[in-house]
C-alpha cells in the first residue's frame, strides 16, 4: 500500500473520530449557532441547513487532519535526512565543463566539479569542509595544481549550492599508458563533506581514461 493511501485512510479514521468528539464540544455548539444564524439570514429551515452543511464540515475536518499528519511525517523525514548533499550529474555543465585542451595535442579538455547543497530551509551550515580520500590519482592531481585541500572551511546558507573543483584533464585517450602514469589508469576515490552540526556525507567516484566523461559517480 502506498504512503498516500495510508495517509488517506488514517486521515479518514481520525477525521471521523474527531467529528464524533466535536459534536459534544463548545465548537460544535458554535458551529450550530453560526449555522442557525446563516439559516435565518438565507430564510432556509435550520434542519435543511444543518443537513447540507454537515458533510462539508466533516470533509474539511478530514482534509485538515490528513494534511496535518502528512506534514508531520514529511517534516520527520526531512529532519532524518542529512543536511548536506553532494551533487554530480553528467549532463550538468556546472559539473562537467568542456574547454580548450591544456596541450596542443588535445583539441579539448574537461573540468569536473561537484556541488555541495545545503538542503535545509532555515539553517546556515558553518565550517563546511570538502575533502577527498588520498589515492595515487588524487595525490597526483593535488600535486600538479599545488592544492592542499578541495575547499577551505566555508559557510553554506540554506538552499545554497557550493561549486567545488575536482580536476581538469585533456580528453585525449592514451592507448598504452605506462605503469607510473596514474592518469592513464582507472581509479576510484571518495569525496567527503561535513560541517558544524552536519554529519559527514560521502560520494564515491570512478575515473576512467577510456570513457567520456571520464568521471562517473558510483554511489
Amino acid at each position: 500500500m502506498s504512503r498516500k493511501s495510508i495517509f488517506a485512510i488514517v486521515g479518514l479514521v481520525l477525521g471521523t473520530v474527531l467529528w464524533q468528539l466535536l459534536k459534544e464540544t463548545y465548537l460544535a455548539v458554535a458551529v450550530e449557532a453560526a449555522t442557525e444564524r446563516a439559516a435565518q439570514s438565507l430564510h432556509i429551515p435550520k434542519p435543511e441547513m444543518m443537513a447540507g452543511a454537515a458533510p462539508y464540515t466533516a470533509a474539511l475536518l478530514v482534509i485538515a487532519v490528513a494534511f496535518s499528519i502528512a506534514y508531520r511525517i514529511g517534516e520527520r523525514d526531512r529532519k532524518s535526512r542529512p543536511s548536506l548533499e553532494i551533487l554530480y550529474e553528467l549532463d550538468n555543465p556546472k559539473h562537467v565543463e568542456t574547454k580548450d585542451g591544456f596541450y596542443k595535442e588535445s583539441p579539448s579538455s574537461t573540468r569536473y566539479y561537484v556541488e555541495i547543497f545545503n538542503r535545509t530551509w532555515d539553517k546556515t551550515i558553518a565550517d563546511v569542509e570538502i575533502t577527498w580520500d588520498q589515492t595515487p590519482f588524487t595525490e597526483f592531481i593535488d600535486t600538479e595544481i599545488r592544492r592542499s585541500s578541495l575547499q577551505n572551511p566555508i559557510s553554506i546558507h540554506p538552499q545554497e549550492k557550493l561549486r567545488v573543483y575536482l580536476f581538469g584533464i585533456d580528453d585525449v585517450i592514451q592507448a598504452a599508458p605506462t605503469d607510473s602514469d596514474v592518469v592513464g589508469h582507472a581509479s576510484t576515490f571518495i569525496v567527503r563533506a561535513r560541517g558544524k552540526d552536519a554529519p559527514e556525507i560521502t560520494a564515491e567516484f570512478e575515473y576512467s581514461p577510456l570513457k567520456f566523461p571520464k568521471l562517473t559517480r558510483l554511489r
